[in-house]
């Protein structure tokens, strides 16, 4: 009952930020037209790509840490927002400097980063995040963010009605993720505690354990990410921001249904993590394995459903969003829907590897696909623009959710049970329990 409140709330959500993203998006889209609306969508991906830094990788370090451990945790909490502000402002030059090196003479994309990368130092809501679902209770989280997201596209809309230009849109998602800071801190603040009051060797040790614990997974972040982007940076190099328009609006709709996999996840991971120690019986251990698998079924079976209606439905989703003029964007989400099936298993597979604590070899598998992505781009953008880059990434996720996962013991009998899961390898090869 507790998880299915947990899911409610989650879900809740993420269909606001699909309303936002998909539907205010799609307005946004037909505001500005395909070349300015490709301007937005590469200032979002350079801003994106550094996001990683950003947040350090701690939500999902703290997570655990706040789920399986008892001891008081409040300075970690503070520790962590501190951290993750200050490399924060790290990401925001670093996001600058990226847009100057894809676009040296254009000023109006660096200024629309340097407001969109403003929002940078206050990602530090992960650590807070992370303290509330640990607790199974993410009503504070779905408050902050839907009073955001509700603001944001009240913002949005009223720009758009006013015929103001990108930097007003820029403006008004900033001020959705500051309000978002603000509203979360404050439900959070009185479980913060002074860090000074600690002593500033336990600072530096805390500091020091949180950001060599989560090193894996800022590099998983930024390798994921530039996995996930890279593809509209080089579409605006390489062809136009016209193009990059196009296959953005293909990209908002797998992306915006992507909630389902985060929430399904973010109600689960409790279940299979609270015992998952050295201290945990074999029965325990067979338990929690029996709930990470009834996890990964649901969610691998939702995104096989989720995925087949995209590609369906591709031709009338995109008229009726988007118009005419992204009538280029069919195909290209068709095989997207390919891409939202992915992120079902990436999430799942993610959820082991963190509970099995083996996540450098996650980041492993998605450097190598982050280069397969980069290289299998060079050769199809020129030849096919945006479908060409929807195929490269496509097999460039299949490589890292699945094909390296078979050649590593660690993760072999994962991967093998996943695709029997979606009926993709005969049951004979794994036994059922």
């Amino acid at each position: 009952m507790k998880t299915a409140k947990n899911f409610l709330f989650v879900a809740t959500r993420y269909i606001v930020d699909i309303i936002s993203s998909v539907f205010i998006g799609a307005w946004v889209a037909r505001y500005l037209g395909p070349g300015q609306f490709g301007l937005f969508s590469l200032a979002l991906s350079i801003v994106s790509i550094v996001q990683g830094i950003s947040s350090l990788g701690l939500k999902p370090i703290l997570l655990k840490e706040f789920t399986t451990t008892s001891k008081e945790s409040n300075h970690i909490i503070s520790l962590s927002i501190i951290l993750s502000s200050l490399s924060g402002l790290i990401a925001l030059f670093v996001a600058v400097g990226i847009a100057y090196l894809v676009q040296p003479n254009n000023s109006l994309l660096l200024l629309i980063v340097f407001i969109l990368g403003l929002q940078l130092p206050f990602t530090s809501t992960q650590p807070l995040e992370a303290f509330w679902e640990a607790k199974e209770n993410n009503l504070p989280i779905l408050i902050s963010s839907l009073t955001a997201t509700l603001v944001a596209c009240g913002l949005k809309i009223i720009v758009i009605t006013t015929n103001n230009g990108l930097t007003s849109l820029a403006i008004a998602s900033l001020v959705g993720v500051l309000i978002n800071f603000t509203l979360l801190v404050a439900a959070t603040k009185p479980m913060l505690k002074n860090i000074l009051s600690i002593g500033f060797d336990n600072i530096f040790a805390d500091s020091q354990r949180l950001v060599k614990a989560s090193a894996p997974v800022i590099f998983s972040s930024l390798t994921l990410m530039v996995q996930a982007r890279v593809d509209q940076v080089m579409l605006a190099n390489m062809i136009s921001d016209n193009s990059v328009g196009i296959y953005t609006a293909a990209l908002k709709i797998p992306e915006g249904l992507a909630f389902v996999s985060i929430s399904l996840s973010t109600a689960y991971y409790p279940r299979f993590t609270k015992k998952n120690d050295s201290s945990a019986t074999s029965e325990e251990s067979s338990l929690i394995l029996s709930e990470y698998y009834k996890y990964a079924n649901i969610s691998i079976s939702i995104g096989f459903l989720i995925a087949i209606l995209i590609a369906i439905t591709a031709s009338y989703s995109v008229r009726i969003l988007y118009g005419e003029a992204y009538s280029e964007s069919i195909p290209i989400l068709v095989i997207m829907s390919l891409r939202l099936l992915l992120a079902h298993y990436g999430v799942v597979r993610g959820s082991y590897l963190l509970n099995n604590n083996i996540l450098a070899f996650g980041s492993k598998t998605m450097l190598i696909g982050t280069f397969i992505n980069i290289a299998l781009n060079i050769v199809l953008i020129p030849l096919y623009e945006g479908v060409g880059a929807a195929i490269a990434t496509v097999a460039s996720l299949f490589v890292t959710c699945f094909a390296l996962d078979l050649f590593y013991y660690k993760t072999r009998k994962n991967c093998l049970r996943l695709l029997q899961i979606s009926n993709l390898f005969p049951s004979f090869v794994l036994p059922a329990k």
